[in-house]
């Protein structure tokens, strides 16, 4: 008889934390300019938003400008912690100039974050973590298009991309991008930069891929989808690659490394690089390497 009270009071208990973690849990609806400022400045005072849901219900113009600028939902102290719905709205007017970096419409999402169905569009500037979307991400984005011009602020910026700048240990997901995108080091149109157990799919890059530095730079991974990453799988590139003092370019990723390419496709694309240039990728190790891609792009190497 005691076993079965004490199996019943954890039991209990167990639907009570249950309980307790879901009334906890909460949907937030933003349909305006203010009410989408307030998630940022609340991320930033440390309401970094566990377990709720930021539902955006309406597209949004921020109306951005030199005056107007855009403070990043999220940053390396106080990254995003929740699951953002963008119901395939878009967010417009987007104006961000951060030289310190984590520069998007978010700076920087945590390994439990989830941002997904949202377009923005508008103006990226920044240091390095730099992305139209998200500047440093450990979580999970998907279906998400990026058409911001993203640029390094100084020719040494490293780690941009169209839609995370670094991600890191995550999936990005059926994502696009169509802004221009120019960096130092670690560029690419979905992912500057992606650690070991990332994995890129279904992603589309239509933007330029320019590198900031033209000065035989050794080393600078550029390409149509990222710059390094470590597993891409049905993606295509349709954007230029111009980096032609630059190593390690690629039409779809400028150096995977211990990963793999699968079922992409560079169509049309010009690569233009040095030592390491390729239509798929410039430099690719690994037991798996690349399977089943294609290139009909016109591949130049000053080397």
């Amino acid at each position: 008889m005691k076993n079965k009270k004490l199996l019943l009071f954890s039991i209990l208990t167990i639907l009570l934390c249950m309980a307790n973690s879901f009334a906890l849990a909460a949907t937030i609806n933003v349909s305006t300019v203010a009410e989408l400022k307030a998630i940022s400045d609340n991320v930033a005072n440390g309401n970094t938003y566990v377990g709720d849901i930021v539902n955006l219900t309406a597209n949004i113009n921020l109306n951005g400008s030199s005056s107007n600028k855009w403070t990043p939902i999220g940053n390396a102290t106080y990254p995003f912690d929740g699951t953002f719905e963008g119901n395939n709205h878009t967010i417009s007017g987007l104006y961000v100039d951060n030289s310190a970096g984590y520069a998007g419409l978010f700076g920087k999402a945590s390994s439990i974050s989830y941002i997904q169905n949202v377009t923005v569009s508008g103006t990226v500037k920044g240091g390095t973590y730099l992305a139209g979307l998200v500047g440093y991400s450990n979580g999970r984005v998907e279906n998400c298009t990026n058409n911001c011009t993203v640029t390094g602020l100084t020719e040494y910026i490293q780690n941009v991309g169209g839609i995370a700048g670094t991600y890191n240990n995550g999936k990005i997901l059926n994502c696009v991008n169509t802004g221009d995108i120019t960096g130092y080091k670690y560029v690419g149109g979905i992912c500057g930069l992606g650690y070991a157990g990332e994995e890129i799919v279904g992603c589309e890059n239509r933007g330029k891929i320019t590198a900031s530095f033209q000065a035989n730079s050794l080393g600078n991974y550029l390409g149509g989808i990222s710059g390094k990453s470590y597993g891409l799988d049905d993606c295509i590139n349709r954007g230029k690659v111009v980096a032609p003092n630059n190593d390690y370019v690629g039409g779809i990723v400028g150096y995977c490394s211990d990963g793999h390419i699968k079922n992409c496709k560079n169509i049309n694309a010009t690569v233009e690089g040095t030592t390491y240039t390729g239509g798929i990728a410039g430099k690719a190790d690994g037991v798996e390497g690349i399977q089943f891609c294609s290139n009909t792009g016109v591949i130049t190497s000053s080397a």
